[in-house]
């Protein structure tokens, strides 16, 4: 089966996504598509696994079981999608419809940690990329400068060991990481990094991301669109107003104020039952719609 063009047959919603739904794109920014298919028959009641199909590097479809399940978990991308505002959707149907109207029977106190978690990887990267900037890692660490030394197992295996292995593996590891960023490291990035001391975009991410928490976690309600107040301060971010310092700052004073109190504008759990019954409605009259009786 060609599955990029199944998906492309048997879509249930396509909509733009990525920087042009958020408001945050420029001239040049890429196109971003993200869509829900039917599952072919195969993958329902046969041994073919399918849960999604990358067209291509900026467009990603999911099957309504594979997105369903993101969904429940409350995954951030797959809430951008499951939420996305109807002037968005290049592609619907009468099924998506039905899935948008119960969007809000998925969102829960989940994603409060779900949306925290992905700040914080963008949180930790911007702080890792500064301190390599600041004290780039010239030379391999040694074992030698560690006081490590090679040691023989009862089969004949040599290991690392010694009263400083711990810190010596972490000095190895940080030296590889750092070896990695700089090899694989985005031109474009870089240059960021070089103009405004730390990367706006991935600053901008972390803003848009812990704004949007906060949003969620105040009224109970989720879009990803950003109006205007917060495309404000997201777009003074992405263009390096905001100095390495106050970014932090106001970063962990967020992501303190996301951890703290309880959200009572929002369930505690999905609600499961509900969501489940309309999957399988949804899946069952795409089975149908696929099934060919033989003979």
């Amino acid at each position: 089966m060609d599955k990029a063009q199944y998906a492309k047959t048997h879509l249930l919603v396509m909509v733009l996504a990525g920087s042009r739904m958020y408001g945050t794109s420029r001239t040049d920014s890429d196109y971003d598509y993200r869509g829900v298919c039917i599952p072919p028959i195969e993958s329902m009641i046969g041994l073919d696994k399918f849960e999604q199909v990358e067209m291509d590097e900026d467009t990603v479809i999911y099957t309504t079981t594979r997105f369903f399940h993101l969904a429940l978990q409350n995954n951030p991308n797959i809430l951008d999608i499951l939420f996305a505002p109807p002037s968005t959707w290049i592609v619907d149907s009468d099924d998506w419809h039905k899935i948008y109207e119960m969007r809000h029977k998925f969102l829960c106190r989940t994603a409060l940690h779900r949306f925290g978690g992905y700040a914080l990887s963008q949180l930790k990267r911007i702080k890792s990329h500064k301190a390599w900037l600041m004290n780039p890692i010239e030379l391999e660490p040694q074992p030698e400068d560690y006081d490590c030394y090679l040691e023989t197992d009862d089969k004949g295996g040599q290991f690392w060991d010694g009263v400083r292995i711990d810190e010596f593996k972490g000095a190895r590891k940080a030296w590889k990481q750092y070896q990695k960023w700089k090899t694989n490291r985005n031109p474009q990035r870089a240059a960021l990094e070089a103009a405004h001391g730390h990367d706006t975009k991935h600053g901008a991410h972390l803003v848009r991301l812990l704004t949007k928490a906060l949003a969620i976690k105040s009224t109970g309600d989720y879009t990803p669109v950003l109006n205007k107040e917060e495309l404000g301060v997201v777009k003074s971010v992405l263009n390096g107003e905001w100095e390495y310092d106050l970014l932090i700052a106001w970063a962990e004073e967020a992501y303190e104020e996301l951890n703290s109190g309880s959200p009572e504008n929002l369930q505690q759990r999905p609600d499961w039952d509900a969501v489940e019954k309309l999957l399988m409605e949804i899946n069952e009259r795409g089975l149908r719609r696929q099934w060919q009786p033989s003979g």
